[in-house]
This record gives structure tokens, C-alpha cells and sequence, in this order.
């Protein structure tokens, strides 16, 4: 038996596709650094997100959140770049 923690995140994953799928005039993520699946020997300082269109900044932000769901840290667009995000990570314990 699964426990509902995994459900409940397939659940909203499938809401989010289902709710965005139909607005095609969105940005889409291009590329992450570090990515979804990559490990990482060093801790990096920032997560780094490009996006395929300009992002507004009043209206782009990043967000961590813990195992919990309680937010760690915020990040929002680059001021030098109108398409990349970038989000200072904080000091986090091995596996987070």
C-alpha cells in the first residue's frame, strides 16, 4: 500500500497539467541547474531556471518548500536576463 503523501502529490501534479494545459501562451522551462535528477557532490548556492519567453517580475516568482510543504526560500526573475529565474538555496541536510 502507498502512502498518501505520494498520492497526494501525484494528485496535484495532475491537477496543475490539467489546469495549465490548456493556456499555451505560457512560458515552458526550458532548463535547471542543478536539474530534477542530478546529484550533486558540492551544495549549490542557487537553483538557476531558463524559460522559453520573458518573464514578467511582478508576476514570476520561485519558491522551496520542505518535506512538510513549508516554504525555506524565494526566488524570483534575474535582473540581468528576462527569461531566467534564480532562487539563493539555504544550507540543507543531505537527501532534501
Amino acid at each position: 500500500m502507498l502512502c498518501p503523501c505520494p498520492r497526494a502529490a501525484l494528485a496535484t501534479v495532475a491537477l496543475v497539467l490539467i489546469v495549465a494545459g490548456p493556456v499555451a501562451g505560457h512560458s515552458e522551462l526550458k532548463t535547471v541547474l542543478p536539474g530534477p535528477d542530478d546529484v550533486v557532490d558540492v551544495f549549490p548556492a542557487e537553483l538557476v531556471a531558463t524559460f522559453s519567453q520573458d518573464l514578467d517580475p511582478a508576476r514570476s516568482s520561485l519558491e522551496l518548500r520542505d518535506g512538510a510543504g513549508t516554504p525555506v526560500a524565494r526566488g524570483g526573475r534575474d535582473p540581468s536576463s528576462r527569461r531566467t529565474m534564480r532562487l539563493a538555496l539555504p544550507p540543507l541536510t543531505p537527501g532534501s
